[in-house]
């Protein structure tokens, strides 16, 4: 359909539980819309970029901040270029 399987199959799901869980037309059209729109957008970010799924999941995971220093228990790894007297 355009998009990443999982992404496309998850908005599914949820355009189904969305349409079935009000038992009315109306349920019914927002469920529609939902998994239209859904599937629109899912198709533009995986033209843009096919693994932008994985950039997104490992961008949610990194670190806020990350320190200008190492900690106080760091210990250097002994034939690292970066090492003073070499």
């Amino acid at each position: 359909m355009g998009g990443d399987r999982e992404l496309v199959m998850f908005s599914g799901l949820g355009a189904i539980l969305t349409a079935a869980g009000g038992f009315s037309l109306v349920s019914a059209l927002c469920g529609l819309v939902f998994w239209l729109t859904a599937l629109y957008w899912l198709r533009r970010w995986n033209k843009a970029d096919p693994m932008m799924r994985h950039v997104w999941l490992r961008h949610l995971f990194q670190q806020d901040y990350y320190l200008a220093r190492t900690s106080l228990w760091h210990k250097p790894r002994p034939n690292s270029p970066w090492r003073k007297g070499k």
